[in-house]
């Protein structure tokens, strides 16, 4: 139960990546400019930096524990939910259908090193998925958009 929290709280994340998305998506619109998902390459590309992050995280002391425990089904569900939550932020066509993050990180307890962690391993993941410089900043902003609804209060 932890772990398939985990990965729904990091995917999350990277879902909030995506709510920063539709105000740049709506200026990609107006000015014809491809979305930041096309620009990503896709739900394809938003699959490939998902299974590049989770396996980082999961060998991460600090974020282990969100991973120990998910089965199989529960970890393809969670890619599932946060390609679908990604591809929506960033100007895709998919419809986001989980939960709201804050719903689905709040039994979590995030704390601030663990959020600082996940960042971490998102901008090496984004490297190691050769996405330009532009590109990361703009995922990156969309990803911190959703801080708030990923960390816990204190």
């Amino acid at each position: 139960m932890t772990r398939i929290k985990m990965v729904c709280v990091l995917f999350s994340v990277l879902a909030m990546i995506g709510q920063a998305a539709p105000l740049t998506a709506q200026t990609k619109k107006d000015s014809k400019e491809p979305s930041l998902y096309q620009r990503l390459g896709g739900s394809e590309a938003l699959g490939a930096i998902f299974d590049d992050v989770g396996p980082r995280m999961a060998a991460d002391p600090l974020l282990a524990k969100f991973f120990q425990g998910q089965s199989p089904e529960a970890l393809t569900s969670q890619r599932n939910r946060t390609v679908e939550f990604l591809c929506h932020e960033t100007g895709g066509p998919c419809e986001y259908t989980g939960q709201p993050l804050k719903k689905a990180h709040g039994a979590l307890h995030i704390n601030e090193a663990q959020w600082k962690a996940f960042l971490k391993h998102l901008g090496e993941t984004l490297d190691n998925q050769k996405v330009s410089e532009k590109e990361k900043g703009e995922f990156i902003a969309v990803v911190k958009r959703f801080k708030s609804d990923v960390v816990a209060k204190r």
